[in-house]
C-alpha cells in the first residue's frame, strides 16, 4: 500500500543524511507531492461510534494498592481474672463488694448490661489476679456463710433438717417456697452437693426447719373458762 512505502523511503533518506552521503535524485520525496490515501487504507470506525473525538484506551486494572487495604484486625486479648459460677442469691453489687472491685469493672470484663440481673449458673470473670484472686474465693465463701448465719438467726435458729422426696412436677423454687418457706439461695446452701436445676422424681432434698416455723404451727392452748355454779 502507499502509506507503508512512503514511510520506509523517508527512513532511508534520514539515515543517508545523517551519514553525510548524497541522496539520489530519484529517491527524494518532494514535499509538494500530495499523498493520496484510498478509502481502504484506514480501518472504518464501528457503526454508531463518534469519530470526531479520539478513543482513549483504559488501562487494565492493576493489583490493589497495599496502603488502601484495611489493616488486619488483631484478636481481642482474653480477659484475665477469676472464673466463677453465679450462685443463687448473688448479684453484681454483692460480688463486686466482696471482690473489692467496681460493678463497672465486672460489667466491662464480661460485656454485660448492668441493668440485667444475674442468674444461677451464669459464668463470670472477676478481674483479679494473684493473691487477690485467692483472697476473693475465700471471702466469697465467708460472705455466703455469714449471710446464712444472719438469716438463721433472724428465724429464731435452726430446729432441724428434714428430707423431702421430690414429687412429679416439683421444682427447687416450689420446694423452697411451699415446703421450706425459704428463699431458693437458702435451700441451695443446705444442699451444696445437689444440682437443684435438674431434680429427679424421688430425689431427696434437705429442707431446713426454723424455730419461727415450728412456733407458728403449734396450737395455742387457752385456759378453760370458769363455770359459775348454778343457783
Amino acid at each position: 500500500m502507499t502509506r507503508p512505502s512512503i514511510t520506509r523511503a523517508a527512513l532511508v533518506l534520514v539515515a543517508l543524511a545523517g551519514c553525510g552521503g548524497s541522496v539520489p535524485e530519484d529517491s527524494r520525496v518532494h514535499e509538494a507531492d500530495p499523498v493520496t490515501l484510498s478509502a481502504g487504507t484506514l480501518p472504518a470506525a464501528p457503526a454508531g461510534e463518534d469519530t470526531a473525538a479520539p478513543r482513549l484506551l483504559t488501562p487494565a486494572p492493576s493489583e490493589p494498592i497495599a496502603h488502601l487495604a484495611p489493616p488486619p484486625t488483631e484478636p481481642a486479648a482474653p480477659v484475665e481474672g477469676v472464673p466463677i459460677t453465679v450462685r443463687a442469691g448473688e448479684n453484681l453489687v454483692g460480688i463486686a463488694s466482696v471482690a473489692g472491685v467496681s460493678v463497672e469493672e465486672i460489667v466491662e470484663a464480661n460485656s454485660l448490661d448492668a441493668r440485667d440481673p444475674l442468674h444461677p449458673g451464669q459464668a463470670l470473670i472477676i478481674p483479679l489476679e494473684g493473691d487477690l484472686a485467692h483472697a476473693f474465693s475465700e471471702a466469697r465463701d465467708f460472705a455466703r456463710a455469714d449471710r446464712l448465719d444472719r438469716y438463721v438467726s433472724g428465724r429464731g435458729g435452726l430446729v432441724g433438717v428434714e428430707a423431702h422426696a421430690v414429687r412429679t412436677g416439683e421444682t427447687a423454687w416450689g420446694i423452697a417456697r411451699e415446703q421450706a418457706g425459704v428463699p431458693v439461695w437458702v435451700l441451695t446452701a443446705f444442699n451444696p452437693d445437689t444440682s437443684l436445676d435438674s431434680l429427679g422424681i424421688g430425689q431427696r432434698v434437705k429442707v431446713p426447719v426454723f424455730a419461727d416455723s415450728v412456733a407458728a404451727m403449734e396450737p395455742t392452748s387457752e385456759p378453760a373458762a370458769d363455770i359459775a355454779p348454778e343457783g
